[in-house]
């Protein structure tokens, strides 16, 4: 089966890095820019629990600028767009508030698991876990 990430940063940041694991094995590493890319990923179908994770390093407190009064001015994030399994949409069922997200904050508190909407704004991973063969998962999880 075929995975296909479509991720795009707020702006171009070579010091900010996604790198894309399978099973624990590396398959991409990019630097952060605008323009979307897409990156596929062959899954072998052997029936079990697969497990894709979505790793941003390189955040530092200078890519985030605050005001006076400590809120945001501007920000670096990287925003994953789509998530296709075979062709299909699914980035709904992992972009809409799963606990999926680890993170530190940067370095600057204790590792929690956040919720995920599809904006990495942390160092931290992203774990996105499905069973094969995905016909199985497509019919447990889409309705």
């Amino acid at each position: 089966m075929l995975v296909e990430l479509v991720v795009g940063g707020d702006t171009d940041c070579a010091e900010l890095s996604i790198e894309v694991m399978m099973d624990h094995h590396h398959v991409h590493k990019i630097n952060c820019t605008s323009k979307d890319t897409t990156l596929g990923i062959l899954v072998n179908e052997e029936p079990g629990t697969k497990l894709l994770q979505i790793i941003m390093n390189g955040k530092s407190s200078r890519h985030t600028v605050l005001d006076n009064q400590g809120k945001i001015v501007s920000d670096i994030s990287v925003h994953v767009k789509k998530i296709l399994f075979d062709s299909i949409d699914v980035t709904d069922q992992f972009c809409l508030g799963q606990k999926i997200y680890t993170h530190d904050f940067n370095g600057t508190d204790l590792p929690i698991q956040d919720e995920f909407y599809g904006i990495i704004g942390c160092n931290g991973t992203v774990d996105i876990a499905f069973d094969t063969p995905i016909s199985l998962w497509f019919i447990k999880h889409l309705r």
